[in-house]
């Protein structure tokens, strides 16, 4: 056994993440470059992932099998999984090989019965909300709360000016992200509602607002065409840049998911969209107390960002409630409740802990 930095490790150790996504590939990025700077000779391999990313478009259980049986395998890491593979978990456990999640399914959305599951299946869980951990340690799930990867990989060194400018605005122009994430169906579905909306709220602004809609080749080209064409105020559709997006916007509206962390994270005001299944929509009203869907609402327990959800989720709520950001007189209070979300959220090095945490795991 070697050390280094307090972490104990084997030589020639390979990590297998299995990706969950897009935002499953930029944390496996930045944790295989954070071992391999604990750890050079470290071997990693992601499968899974986001359409167009270091993935292959989705877990595939004949590749992890393959990787399974081929042996050779020190550690089972998955990220940004939206459910738990018990299939998966079970075969690495028989063949001794440790399984951690990391950004995976957060705790609020599982039952207690669920969690138990998990328990002698999962070796670590790695929370990066805070509210996590108690549900996990209750359960018998071994967690360490690490925070959020996000912190670490949205770059806030650029001020807001500096990032109008890369996008060719001036200080004056007041630019409105569009974020609506989902699948690409559900994408486009929701990108419709909120360029409808946005729109006519941008019309009616005293303030020169620009409609920017990020990561453009994720939609439809005929769609964003048609989009363009008909709203009042012309969004803007660029390719990739939504970290720099959101750091140049006055508002964003934003789809419920792990883009509300990253625009709390950028420091965007935004308007948060939910809308599901009409069965997962009754499911979730079952549960007792009010329902928060924005992980910045649910973060701070309490209505930071404005949430509109299911049929209230219309272009005219849209207008009103983005014209409501847009002129509201209580920025400076909500640039505070963002400031705590990103303070709760954990201190940078996230991505440092989570990657030490893994080879501690791996070598004992």
């Amino acid at each position: 056994m070697a050390q280094k930095h307090g972490v104990r490790f084997q030589m020639a150790e390979k990590i297998l993440f299995v990706s969950g996504g897009e935002y499953g590939d930029l944390y496996v990025a930045a944790l295989t470059a954070s071992m391999k700077d604990i750890r050079p000779g470290v071997t990693v391999k992601c499968i899974g992932g986001g359409a167009g990313s270091s993935g292959t478009g989705g877990p595939a259980t004949s590749g992890l099998d393959r990787e399974l049986d081929e042996g050779k395998v020190d550690c089972i890491v998955l990220a940004d999984q939206h459910l738990f593979d018990l299939h998966l978990m079970k075969k690495a456990k028989g063949m001794g090989i440790p399984v951690m999640d990391y950004a995976g399914v957060h705790g609020r959305s599982l039952k207690r019965r669920q969690l138990r599951k998990l328990r002698g299946l999962i070796d670590m869980v790695l929370a990066v909300f805070p509210f996590e951990a108690a549900m996990y340690k209750e359960a018998g799930v071994d967690v360490e709360f690490v925070g959020h990867p996000l912190v670490d990989i949205v770059d806030r060194s650029m001020s807001q000016t500096e990032a109008k400018a890369a996008l060719g605005y001036d200080w004056t122009e007041a630019p409105v992200v569009l974020i609506p994430g989902g699948s690409a169906e559900d994408a486009n579905e929701l990108l419709r509602l909120m360029v409808e909306g946005a729109a006519e709220a941008a019309a009616w602004s005293m303030r020169k607002v620009r409609l920017v809609i990020p990561d453009a080749e994720r939609y439809d080209e005929s769609l964003l065409n048609d989009l363009i064409e008909a709203a009042p105020r012309k969004p803007r559709a660029i390719k990739g840049q939504r970290h720099t997006a959101l750091l140049a916007s006055d508002a964003a509206v934003v789809a419920a998911g792990t883009a509300t962390v990253e625009a709390a994270v950028a420091g965007t005001h935004m308007l948060i969209i939910q809308k599901t299944s009409p069965f997962s929509y009754f499911l979730s009203n079952l549960m007792e107390g009010e329902i928060l869907y924005g992980f910045p609402n649910i973060i701070l327990d309490r209505t930071l960002c404005p949430e509109l959800v299911q049929n209230d989720a219309t272009p005219k709520n849209i207008t009103i409630e983005l014209g409501g950001i847009l002129e509201s007189a209580t920025r400076e209070e909500t640039d505070h409740g963002l400031a705590e979300v990103r303070e709760t959220l954990g201190g940078p090095g996230t991505v440092r802990r989570a990657a030490e945490a893994i080879l501690r795991v791996m070598g004992s």
